[in-house]
């Protein structure tokens, strides 16, 4: 018999019996399909002109055929083992009596394919036999390489078996500290157990699932992705034509011993072994469970059919070791491998999630679900204003830079306050709230990250400013912010080479609208959001606006100040700690404003916190500025909200500044600091600005905001 053995860039191994024309291609009315993206229609093909005689043929393909690794140009004689290639897919010719050495290596393109010449393994249900018989049997906790009388003999006889058993037991010890991968390791031993026993015919080896469960049978096209199981690995010493992959065990053998926990020696020279190995032929076989740390891990078998070789008691107290040993290494690996997917979570979910969201969802204290659901969260989507036209006078080397500076201080202010990222877009973040994890109070948390980020633009502009190393924009950064709570499906969407999570609706699409609308230092909300933070927030109603794909004007409100949630609580179901159920008002702001002391020109500051006396018509006003102002001195405030111009200017002392020492030596000089500014008899529209106050911007139309 002859086939084609096809390895594709997936790891799937797939067999195809060769006739007299076997035509290879993308088309599917070929004999062998093959979707690699280099394949053409009809691509090549394979000819058995007579009995052992093979020729291979390109049929004109766009990209080629190579036969071991030379390009095909014409009708080319092939024997077994040749290797034809198309793109990344490897078909080895195979035929009756061939056994792939440096061929069979080719056809497996990845690591955990399964082997074209390993086995696998379907366990039988015994219909006509309740039990079967040990010949001999030996509890698997028992782990003795020799009994105590070999440990004293002096026999040159005895002491030569018992050297070959103990050169065994340090061959298999470092065989199997050689690899963690498991179809490499699994192989590594069945290679070992038939070196030391020459009449093994088969041997398998057969890893319960999580639960304990027992493997259906697996075949030679699926792939060995780890210890997760249920999983058969099996291989024949010399498998017939078209047999190697039908390997029969009796599932009653594999319970019995699974359960005795005992290493089982059978065969049927009593004639009362079972059924099984009567219709396989089998004369002697030896099974062993797999046990570490108390935990059943599986079973080694291994038989043999050679009447004049059975295996002994011997042999059974040798394999019953190495069951030992080989469990302890199959843990190990399980172990190995559970950190490393565990690594590799963790890594995942630290790409979206806040660090401490992401402890609590890998110690199962927090849920994420993935998959289609309706969702009730918040979106959130920013945007650099203006920021394609400043690209456009960029080298795009500088853009990425600034890019990737800018996206660390945002995207590090969304984790926390417990966001979770979902896809960068050019110079734009989408986030969401309460999506994949529960979050208290999401429309404050989600707000209040906005708000940070727009005093982060201030900060970040005067660190670029200062940073000799970076190339600078045209002109300082500010960004559009726009965010909406509502329900919407979220999912995995994509193809079958990539897929991503992300959420969809119309309520993803008003976040966006919200975004679009906003201009620099901005962070507007739509109305399911304001529901959420309208007791705790700061706000400017602004006129309702038509935006695109919806019949009706919507309601904005811009949010200027908010009283952030608290930290999440360890415990389940405890929900917003916040100052505000403490009973606290004292509000994150972000309220842009340009301040001029006598004498001294005009620059930007941005007013991030305030307390005021409204009896006494005083207050203190926090502001954030690139310039200290002399302590002291007698400063105006003006406002420079672009939804509003209509706060009254502000006059004041400056109470407390920065820069007034040297720094430290060694500290480099702050580009930015904080200026105290005490002001008295403030106009009642400054007195009015309080968390669960909204007032009513005085623009006409949202077209009034400038969005450059």
């Amino acid at each position: 018999m002859a086939e084609l053995v096809v390895s594709t860039p997936e790891g799937q191994v797939l067999r195809y019996r060769l006739g007299p024309v076997t035509v290879i291609g993308r088309h599917p009315e070929c004999d062998i399909v093959v979707t690699d993206p280099m394949s053409s229609r009809r691509h090549c093909k394979v000819e058995m002109a007579a009995p052992g005689v093979f020729f291979a043929e390109d049929n004109g393909s766009a990209n080629g055929t190579f036969l071991n690794g030379e390009l095909l140009r014409a009708r080319t004689p092939m024997k077994p083992g040749d290797v034809i290639e198309i793109g990344s897919t490897k078909i080895v010719l195979k035929t009756e009596g061939h056994k792939a050495t440096a061929s069979k290596e080719a056809a497996r393109p990845m690591s955990g394919a399964f082997d074209p010449g390993l086995s696998f393994v379907q366990l039988k249900e015994d219909v006509a036999e309740q039990d079967v018989n040990f010949e001999y049997s030996v509890a698997a906790s028992n782990a003795a390489v020799l009994t105590d009388d070999e440990a004293s003999s002096t026999d040159p006889r005895q002491i030569r078996k018992i050297t070959q058993r103990l050169k065994l037991m340090v061959e298999m010890g470092m065989a199997l500290g050689t690899t963690l991968e498991p179809d490499k390791l699994l192989d590594s031993i069945l290679d070992k157990l038939f070196e030391a026993f020459a009449q093994s015919e088969r041997g398998f080896i057969l890893l319960f699932g999580p639960k304990g469960e027992l493997p259906q049978g697996i075949s030679s096209e699926q792939k060995v992705e780890g210890f997760t199981g249920p999983l058969s690995f099996a291989k024949t010493r010399n498998p017939s034509p078209g047999q190697e992959n039908a390997l029969s065990i009796s599932r009653t053998v594999v319970n019995k011993v699974r359960a005795k926990r005992q290493s089982a020696l059978m065969s049927d020279a009593e004639g009362d072994v079972g059924l099984s190995m009567a219709r396989l032929e089998i004369r002697s076989v030896m099974c062993a469970p797999l046990v570490a740390n108390n935990e059943d891990l599986g079973i080694l078998y291994l038989d043999t059919k050679d009447r004049n070789h059975r295996f002994t008691q011997d042999d059974l107290s040798l394999v019953n070791a190495v069951a030992g040993q080989v469990a302890v290494v199959i843990k190990n690996a399980q172990l190995a491998q559970a950190a490393a997917a565990e690594a590799a979570n963790r890594q995942s979910l630290q790409r979206f999630l806040a660090p401490q969201l992401v402890e609590r969802v890998l110690k199962g204290q927090m849920k994420v679900e993935l998959g289609g659901q309706y969702k009730t969260g918040t979106v959130f989507f920013s945007d650099i204003v203006g920021f394609t036209r400043m690209a456009g006078l960029m080298r795009p080397g500088d853009v990425v830079a600034l890019l990737n500076r800018y996206f660390k201080v945002m995207v590090d202010i969304i984790f926390n306050r417990n966001g979770t990222v979902d896809k960068f877009g050019g110079d734009l973040i989408m986030a969401f709230w309460d999506v994949l994890v529960e979050v208290p109070s999401p429309e404050a948390a989600a707000v209040s990250a906005a708000i940070d980020m727009q005093n982060a633009m201030f900060t970040f502009n005067c660190d670029l400013a200062a940073d000799e190393a970076i190339v600078k924009p045209p002109e300082p950064l500010g960004h559009g912010i726009g965010l909406n709570t509502g329900e919407f499906v979220a999912g995995n969407i994509g193809g079958d080479k990539k897929l991503e999570f992300t959420v969809i609706g119309n309520a993803v699409n008003l976040a966006q609208r919200m975004e679009a609308l906003a201009g620099r230092g901005n962070v507007f909300v739509g109305q399911g959001t304001f529901e959420g933070i309208k007791e705790r927030a700061f706000v400017v109603k602004l006129p309702d606006t038509y935006v695109r794909n919806v019949p009706h004007p919507i309601p904005v409100y811009s949010v200027r100040g908010i009283i952030p949630p608290g930290p999440i609580s360890d415990g389940p179901g405890v929900g917003d700690t916040s100052r505000l159920a403490q009973g606290a008002t004292d509000m994150v702001m972000s309220m842009p404003c340009k301040l001029t002391v006598a004498g001294q020109p005009e620059y930007d500051g941005l007013m991030v916190r305030m307390s005021c006396s409204r009896n006494e018509k005083r207050g203190r006003f926090q502001i954030l500025t690139s310039k200290p102002l002399p302590r002291g001195a007698q400063a105006e405030l003006v406002w420079n909200l672009n939804e509003t111009q209509e706060l009254l200017p502000l006059k004041g002392e400056v109470e407390v500044t920065w820069g007034e020492a040297p720094p430290p030596e060694g500290t480099p000089k702050p580009n930015y600091g904080t200026v105290v500014l005490h002001c008295v008899d403030l106009p009642e529209d400054i007195l009015s600005i309080r968390p669960g106050v909204m007032t009513v911007s005085p623009l006409k139309s949202m077209d009034e905001i400038v969005r450059a």
